[in-house]
């Protein structure tokens, strides 16, 4: 079950890009190799350029359509005009110079007309390919923008698990943490209170002795550190989801279960 607002998620592409060198450092401190912010930038830059191009298309289409009605319009009006014409030129014999005037203006009209349309499909044809153009610098973006790791505590060691460094300790083990925040294991197996190491059980312990988790069957279907919810367990799980939902709503939330199949798209972003 998930929570989420209706609103449209989409990547602040602005803001993100407003300095592409910190993005650039942040990756390589944090061994993200594969992170590309200058070519994301440029693929940026370049989509702000085919969105305005789109743009000026589209105006250009919407102005074409609009003199194309015009044209329409006064066909209609002079057709009707010509067949007036006619009519009464059969009866009285009107001016054929009138008539030759209007069927100029006709001629006019559908000249103007027929190039209204070879400008109106020459716009859509490339609003097409824009379009595609567009489509295809947005999916290259997006996978370039993926791959941009989170921005971390400036107080956060670089490196790997080596340079991990504790930041406070709780439980017994404090009398035998060293001045380095490691375990000191001289220390501890100097200790002639060893009962002090019994004294607290871990999550994991307490879990079992309650029948609330079955972590031996859990690592048989899904290997070590994994556990199945049982009995208690189980309900304590549904009880927080609920509290947790119930907040959730409380801010304007609103829970939705989504499909269980969705498109490959999806799946890639």
């Amino acid at each position: 079950m998930n929570c989420a607002r209706y609103s449209k998620v989409s990547f602040n592409y602005k803001k993100i890009f407003q300095d592409p060198a910190k993005i650039d450092v942040n990756a390589k401190s944090r061994n993200v190799y594969d992170c590309k912010p200058y070519l994301a930038f440029d693929l940026y830059q370049e989509l702000v350029g085919l969105r305005a191009e789109i743009n000026q298309l589209r105006f250009n289409l919407n102005s074409v359509s609009k003199n194309l009605g015009n044209i329409n319009k006064a066909l209609s009006k002079a057709n009707g005009d010509s067949n007036k014409t006619s009519s009464t030129s059969s009866n009285e014999k009107s001016d054929k110079k009138g008539i030759s005037n209007e069927e100029s203006n006709l001629e006019k009209l559908e000249l103007e007309k027929s190039n209204f349309q070879k400008q109106a499909i020459s716009l859509k044809n490339t609003i097409k390919d824009v379009e595609s153009r567009i489509q295809n610098c947005e999916t290259r973006l997006e996978e370039e923008t993926l791959k941009f790791p989170n921005f971390t505590h400036p107080d956060s060691p670089i490196g790997d698990e080596s340079n991990a460094r504790v930041v406070d300790t709780c439980g017994f083990f404090l009398p035998y943490i060293d001045k380095n925040g490691s375990l000191d294991q001289n220390l501890l197996s100097s200790s002639t209170d060893q009962s002090v190491l019994k004294k607290y059980k871990d999550n994991a312990e307490i879990c079992e002795i309650l029948g609330l988790a079955d972590f031996k069957s859990a690592a048989k279907i899904s290997g070590s550190r994994f556990h199945y919810w049982t009995g208690a367990g189980v309900l304590l799980e549904l009880a927080l989801v609920q509290y947790t939902m119930q907040r959730a709503i409380q801010y304007g939330f609103v829970p939705f279960i989504p499909p269980e199949l969705v498109r490959s798209t999806v799946v890639n972003g």
